[in-house]
């Protein structure tokens, strides 16, 4: 009788390993240039957690660092053209067993791993609810494998269910009685903390779609200035804000909000957004490092190249400022758009070139 359970045992094995092969194998043939640039995500991401393997970089490390690991990586000669052209602004490990590595190290890849193998190990009631459960969990560490489910609400809360149904049902719970009093005190807690933190937050962004509403443009940076305090952690208030602060010529808070991106959300628009301030500056050996940050983060992209080559002539660099020039005009565009043309178009008119091909070697300072 063990032997025939063994058997089958090995069998479904078999069957589950064959089948998840090939599903991989389809999802790769569908989308190359997508899990290309996944693969591309978890090689630099190894070499996050390489820097910092027992503590990580903390919560929300990944999201704050691995772009500027994304720049060094890509200037490697390790790094192929390929790797290049696929590279995106991305702020997602898709894959959560590497965002936990990058974010906590090893301890909290072996906390992770323990609970999940507890979690799939338990014994309990052979129930309906308990096989759902079981499913609905596999199923959300198994998404997380390729995507970021942790960072999908519906997702989370489905998962909050089933791991409360799941633990209905485990035997080693029975022996433990804890006072009904004790629980509902901790759940009363729970639920005055949460609901004062999310009415806080409520107020703040309410106050801000008050403030869009009812004041006008003249008097919006000011509203948002007295908001900055209450939501300076928020990336997406803070990306706005740089943009309103931007058009109404307050660089000073510009500045200030520019200075926290970069810790917290690094993009290749706040860099240019950076060195467009450094230039207004007069700074241009700063606002150079900042636009060649930018391009070094995604190289397929060329609006921070564009601003090195008229920066560069601004500069008196024009042999670099026209053979840059040239290279944007004739490289292959990976998504070209009216930002694109526009780009080109100043390009061609303030560099007098054509979009053709011809050696770099040709172009002589000018």
């Amino acid at each position: 009788m063990g032997k025939i359970f063994h058997t089958k045992k090995v069998l479904v094995v078999t069957v589950a390993t064959i089948f998840s092969s090939g599903l991989l194998i389809a999802f790769y043939t569908l989308k190359p240039i997508s899990a290309d640039g996944r693969l591309l995500i978890w090689k630099v991401g190894y070499g996050m957690i390489k820097d910092k393997p027992a503590t990580g970089f903390g919560k929300g490390g990944f999201e704050a660092n691995y772009l500027y690991y994304q720049a060094k990586y890509l200037l490697t000669e390790n790094a192929t053209e390929k790797e290049k052209y696929i590279a995106g602004n991305t702020h997602m490990a898709f894959n959560d067993f590497l965002r936990i590595g990058v974010e906590h190290g090893i301890t909290g890849l072996v906390l992770y791993m323990a609970f999940i193998i507890t979690l799939f190990g338990i014994s309990g009631k052979k129930t309906l609810s308990m096989y759902i459960s079981k499913s609905v969990l596999f199923l959300i560490v198994l998404q997380g494998l390729f995507s970021y489910p942790y960072m999908i609400y519906p997702v989370m809360a489905i998962g909050v269910v089933a791991l409360a149904l799941l633990s209905r049902g485990i035997r080693h719970f029975r022996s433990f009685n804890l006072p009904l009093k004790y629980i509902n005190i901790f759940i009363a807690v729970a639920i005055i903390s949460l609901t004062f933190l999310i009415y806080r937050k409520y107020a703040a962004y309410h106050e801000l779609y008050a403030g869009m509403k009812n004041n006008g443009y003249n008097e919006f940076p000011a509203k948002l200035k007295q908001l900055f305090p209450k939501l300076k952690e928020d990336n997406i208030f803070l990306t706005y804000y740089c943009k309103i602060m931007e058009k109404a010529g307050n660089w000073e808070e510009l500045s200030k909000s520019i200075s926290i991106l970069e810790k917290n959300h690094p993009t290749p628009a706040l860099f240019i957004q950076k060195g467009d301030l450094l230039q207004k500056k007069s700074l241009l050996e700063e606002a150079e490092k900042a636009y060649r940050l930018a391009a070094d983060m995604v190289p397929s992209e060329q609006k921070a190249r564009g601003r090195l080559a008229f920066l560069y002539k601004k500069m008196g660099k024009n042999g670099e400022a026209y053979e840059l020039a040239n290279i944007l005009l004739t490289e292959k565009v990976k998504n070209y758009g009216f930002e694109t043309f526009k780009l080109h178009s100043k390009l061609k008119k303030e560099f007098q070139l054509k979009k053709r091909r011809f050696p770099l070697g040709q172009i002589q300072n000018q």
